[in-house]
């Protein structure tokens, strides 16, 4: 049977909401907006989810919005994360620009002219060429003196981080028009948290030889290259080209980053991916 001291143990060591409060609380300290717990319509499925947290940061009619979901791991059963040199075909990343529809033939605003996607031309300085890229995941563990390896929880959760991500890709869209904006400029990342401590890569050259042994960090990327589109959209198909992989402490430094640091901004939106409306 269990009891309160089973529950408060378990709320204590391995609940996701626990850590979901935390990001949340640290989110609106930065003055994001955010949400915690509201449901979406998967996009696929069209059945209802429900996500952890999604946040805006803006710098006026720019933001940075982010589709978090949260995954209370342990150190006995960290994520580890194996990356390879990023390819040239691999750094992008897109910016969903949304501007006021022209008229149409009977002078009613053209729905299907009302956005376009920019993407970083060259190789996006979020994502270098060359610079290592997740490519495979897996919990890593002992059972037994056995060492086993299991990623579907984790793998679950980073789905649900894409999935939601594409409700923020559709307000993109029309926010412009309900914050007052002539245009708006919008970059979304879909972002998983795990607790600190539990975040491991492994690097690897391109041949697949292995670099150097396993270490702990705090933030990565994982290439997932995923297009937004469903039947009927009516603008324009925006790629989210990584995931965000990342823990608490992590997430502090690049919560920091978009709140305060200007250079973090300008690879966010380098000048010469902000083309006119043709």
């Amino acid at each position: 049977m269990i009891d309160k001291d089973d529950i408060a143990s378990w709320l204590d060591s391995q609940s996701d909401f626990a850590l979901e409060m935390k990001v949340f609380s640290l989110t609106t300290s930065l003055g994001f907006e955010a949400e915690h717990g509201g449901t979406y319509s998967d996009p696929v499925t069209d059945r209802p989810r429900q996500f952890d947290i999604r946040s805006v940061g803006r710098n006026e009619n720019r933001s940075i919005k982010l589709a978090i979901e949260c995954k209370s791991l342990s150190t006995e059963f960290p994520l580890v994360i194996q990356r390879v040199p990023r390819t040239e075909k691999e750094s992008f990343h897109d910016v969903m620009y949304a501007y006021e529809p022209d008229s149409g033939p009977m002078g009613m605003p053209n729905v299907f002219d009302n956005s376009k996607i920019l993407r970083t031309p060259t190789g996006s300085p979020l994502y270098p060429i060359a610079q290592p890229v997740g490519k495979s995941s897996n919990q890593i563990g002992k059972k037994n003196d056995k060492l086993f390896a299991n990623d579907k929880e984790v793998y679950d959760k980073w789905a649900q981080a894409i999935s939601s991500a594409h409700d923020l890709v559709d307000d993109s869209v029309y926010e412009r028009e309900r914050l007052g904006f002539s245009d708006s400029f919008s970059v979304i990342f879909p972002v998983l948290i795990v607790p600190d401590d539990c975040l491991w890569c492994v690097d690897y050259d391109k041949e697949g030889k292995r670099l150097a042994e396993p270490k702990v960090t705090n933030e990565t990327s994982f290439y997932i290259s995923k297009e937004y589109w469903k039947k009927g959209q009516m603008h324009a198909a925006y790629t989210a080209s990584h995931l965000h992989i990342m823990t608490f402490s992590g997430y502090k430094h690049f919560t920091g980053k978009i709140a305060s640091n200007i250079r973090f901004w300008a690879e966010v939106y380098p000048p010469n991916n902000l083309a006119e409306k043709e």
